[in-house]
């Protein structure tokens, strides 16, 4: 292929003529001569050229796309909706085998460039650009706060210094008046002994000096008349040092400072004047899932409800329990696997293809709707428990709790995203598998419980009006559909053309609603054994419709075929 600056027809290579249009389809340049047999030439009097001046303006990831197989060099001719990608009739016979609804590329294409198409680009590209527009200014506030929260806590750590010093300071002159007064009190009482101790001592030594004398000079008699009294005076004195001992008088008073154990405590235990940690607050972002279903609706015809007709597969008898039955919601695995949750009895249930069910494992509240994350965990949302569970259905057992402050009805999941409906509250509320809550969508109604995704639309159902809504992921209303062959509408889901199945409680049937909403078909009634359905799901991969009836424990499978 000729350079980008000087773009040669690729036919007359060697004459070096310019090329005035490039044809993607045979991935050539041509100049005007040849142009004109190529668009004479029957095998591609269709393509279309555009010019080199229009070529040039083409971004590098258009110019790098591929026309043809890399793996088998030969021209896509089909396109696969469930890998999103073209495939030519070599790759259809090795890695497509069982995939379903297999378009024509040019079908595709064709729909690809409708209106209603490229309208969707459009507004998807608008809801791309206005969350990243929001995530920027944000992070934008999100910085300035930051800045502002370093100088309160700055502030706030130089504040908790004074506080501590100035409460330091008070304890300590509150323990030196103390000391203060304690001292004066032991000194005073101390002093007061040694003053009586003193005269004491001295009259004793007295009396011992003048007994000396006495027994040198003095006669008998008045020798023994003096001992006598100085006998008297010897007991009074020891009554006297008795009485001080036994009063603790003579006991030596001692100053020591007994330190406050919470002081203590704080000196040793605390490391530092506090921590700094960060926490997440959740922006209220509704961020549009583009991947996975937006390729199916461009390239599937919406008059394909037209066509949808159900053929009968298996009929399943649920096993009994304590109270009736109640199932209010239901999964196809792509396995095969049939899940069930029986409201009445806070079970999970299953059934094989061979229709042969049994109970999974008891839960500890009423299940209210069930969930698809893989082949091997689920997520049930337990009304009264206000949480969503994941269950591992080998394991048969809870591996994730998430709590939702509410009363949870309809969940549903779209790529790693649950929507779960908290009709008490009036809020759809979206979550990461991990149970984060990533945005909350308020759609008033308290009847509105069960509720289906499909190209970034929300579809719910509302069973005290009998109608079935849907909402773009803004929570502004698109459209809704009444209906007199439909009453309490309950269980809801949706086909890989984005046709809405819903099931009529009160009207004991099924009824099918075109994307648009505009246009309806009955697709069963109680002559297929309908009584008071209520629970519904579809699988897109394999093309199957699941249906409940609410008592007794009846369910039917249905293979769909368009």
């Amino acid at each position: 292929m000729a350079s980008m600056q000087n773009h040669f027809c690729d036919i007359c290579v060697e004459s070096h003529v310019v090329a005035v249009v490039w044809c993607p389809d045979c991935e050539e340049f041509l100049c005007p001569e040849c142009s004109k047999h190529h668009s004479r030439a029957k095998i591609s009097r269709e393509h279309t050229t555009i010019t080199v001046a229009d070529y040039k303006k083409l971004p590098p990831s258009f110019l790098s796309l591929r026309y043809s197989c890399s793996d088998h060099s030969e021209k896509f001719e089909l396109y696969c909706p469930f890998h999103k990608h073209p495939c030519c009739v070599k790759c259809v016979n090795e890695t497509h085998v069982d995939c379903r609804n297999l378009v024509p590329l040019h079908d595709a294409i064709k729909g690809a460039k409708t209106e209603n198409g490229s309208l969707q680009i459009d507004q998807e590209l608008k809801s791309v650009q206005k969350n990243l527009n929001d995530i920027y200014e944000n992070c934008i506030s999100n910085l300035q706060k930051l800045e502002k929260q370093k100088k309160i806590s700055c502030d706030e750590i130089v504040n908790i210094r004074h506080v501590i010093n100035r409460r330091l300071d008070k304890l300590e002159g509150a323990l030196q008046e103390e000391l203060e007064e304690k001292y004066v009190a032991a000194k005073t009482k101390t002093g007061t002994l040694l003053s009586d101790i003193v005269n004491q001592r001295g009259m004793v030594n007295g009396v011992i000096r003048d007994l000396e004398i006495i027994k040198k000079i003095a006669p008998g008699f008045q020798t023994f008349m003096i001992v006598s009294e100085i006998e008297n005076t010897i007991t009074e004195r020891i009554q006297y040092l008795e009485e001080l001992h036994e009063a603790g008088s003579l006991d030596e008073l001692n100053l020591k400072l007994n330190v406050d154990p919470t002081l203590m405590s704080f000196m040793k235990n605390a490391f530092s004047f506090g921590t700094i940690s960060y926490h997440h607050n959740p922006i209220c972002l509704n961020i549009l899932s583009l991947q996975g279903e937006h390729a199916q609706t461009i390239v599937r015809p919406s008059n394909a409800i037209d066509k949808i007709k159900l053929i009968p597969k298996q009929r399943i008898q649920l096993p009994k329990s304590e109270n009736v039955t109640g199932i209010t919601g239901c999964e196809i695995l792509n396995d095969g696997q049939l899940l069930f949750v029986d409201f009445d009895n806070r079970r999970l249930l299953s059934a094989d293809s061979q229709s042969r069910s049994k109970e999974l494992m008891k839960l500890s509240s009423s299940p209210r709707d069930i969930a698809i994350i893989d082949n091997n965990t689920v997520a049930i949302t337990l009304r009264d428990d206000q949480s969503v569970v994941l269950i591992d259905i080998k394991g048969s057992k809870i591996v994730k709790t998430f709590d939702v402050t509410s009363p949870c009805y309809g969940i549903d999941r779209v790529e790693d995203k649950l929507v779960v409906r908290l009709n008490h509250i009036g809020q759809f509320l979206v979550l990461n598998l991990k149970g984060k809550i990533l945005s909350r969508l308020h759609i008033s109604g308290y009847y509105i419980q069960d509720v289906a995704l499909f190209d970034g639309k929300i579809f719910c159902t509302n069973c005290e009006d009998h109608k079935v809504y849907c909402y773009n992921m803004n929570g502004d209303l698109l459209w809704k559909y009444a209906d007199e062959n439909l009453r309490k509408p309950f269980g809801i889901g949706e086909d890989s053309h984005g046709n809405i199945y819903v099931a009529g409680r009160e009207t004991n049937n099924v009824l099918l609603i075109s994307p648009d909403g505009h246009r309806t078909k009955e697709l069963l009634t109680s002559k297929n054994g309908l009584c008071d359905p209520y629970a519904l799901h579809v699988n897109k991969t394999t093309n199957q419709l699941l249906v409940c009836n609410e008592f007794g424990g009846q369910a039917f499978l249905f293979d769909i075929a368009d």
